[in-house]
C-alpha cells in the first residue's frame, strides 16, 4: 500500500470518548497504555505512563465503588473518567505528532497499531494478516500467521528490541501458528514469521513471499507479556 497517496496526514483518534460504556473504556485504556510502554517508537510517552496506570487503577476502584450505589459514587467516578480521558488525548496528540514526521511517513500505520490507538477513516483489513495475542497461561504468547499452503512450515522469531532478533521456541512449526512459553511478565516483546516452502511449491506462490523456499520475515508485531 502507498501509505502516502492513501493518507496525506495521519490524524490518531483513541475510539473511545467519557460516554463509553465504562467497562470498554477501562479495557481500552488500560490496553493503551500497555501498548505503549517501553514501546520504542514513544520514547517522549514513558513518563506519562506511571501516572495513566495510577489513574486507571484509581478509575477502576470507583466503578466498583458505584456499583454498589453509595451517594456520590457515580460523581466520583465520572469525574475521575474524564481525568484519564484527558492524558488518554495528550498521548494521542503526542503519538500523532510522532507519526506525522515526514521521515515516519512509510511506517505511520504500524506505529499508530503498536501505540494500540486508530487512525481517523482508515481501516487496516488484516484477514490472514499475522497476529499476537497472550496465552491461556501466564509468560505464554500464541502466534498465529497466514498460511502459505499445505505443504509450508513457518519459521519464528522474538526481540526484545525489534533489532536483535533469536528463534522462539519451538523455532519451526508445520502449522501456521505456535505457542511461545517461559517469557518473562512485564516485559515487552515483539515477534515476526517467515514461511518455508518445498521447492517444487514456489511456481504456486508470489517471487515476493518465496525465494530460494523462503518467505521474507513479516512485518514484526508487539506484545507485553503477562
Amino acid at each position: 500500500m502507498n501509505f502516502k497517496n492513501a493518507i496525506r496526514k495521519v490524524v490518531v483518534v483513541l475510539k473511545i470518548t467519557i460516554n463509553t460504556n465504562i467497562s470498554k473504556f477501562l479495557t481500552k485504556a488500560q490496553n493503551m497504555r500497555d501498548m505503549l510502554l517501553n514501546n520504542p517508537n514513544f520514547p517522549g510517552v514513558q513518563g506519562l505512563l506511571g501516572q495513566l496506570q495510577a489513574d486507571i487503577n484509581t478509575l477502576s476502584a470507583d466503578e466498583s465503588k458505584a456499583l454498589t450505589r453509595v451517594k456520590g459514587a457515580a460523581a466520583t467516578r465520572n469525574a475521575q473518567m474524564l481525568i484519564v480521558f484527558n492524558e488518554l488525548d495528550e498521548l494521542r496528540g503526542m503519538v500523532q505528532a510522532v507519526v506525522n514526521i515526514p521521515a515516519n511517513a512509510n511506517n505511520a500505520i504500524a506505529m499508530v497499531e503498536s501505540s494500540g490507538m486508530e487512525i481517523k477513516g482508515f481501516t487496516h483489513k488484516k484477514k490472514g494478516a499475522f497476529s499476537v495475542k497472550r496465552g491461556k497461561a501466564s509468560g505464554s504468547i500464541d502466534l498465529i500467521a497466514l498460511a502459505a499452503g499445505k505443504r509450508a512450515a513457518y519459521e519464528w522469531q522474538q526481540s526484545l528490541d525489534n533489532v536483535n532478533w533469536t528463534g522462539c521456541d519451538p523455532y519451526v512449526t508445520t502449522e501456521a501458528k505456535n505457542t511461545v512459553e517461559n517469557l518473562t511478565e512485564g516485559t515487552r516483546y515483539y515477534f515476526r514469521f517467515r514461511p518455508v516452502l518445498p521447492k517444487r511449491a514456489q511456481i504456486d506462490v508470489s517471487l515476493k513471499t518465496a525465494v530460494k523456499g523462503e518467505g521474507d520475515w513479516s512485518q514484526s508485531d508487539s506484545i507485553i507479556v503477562t
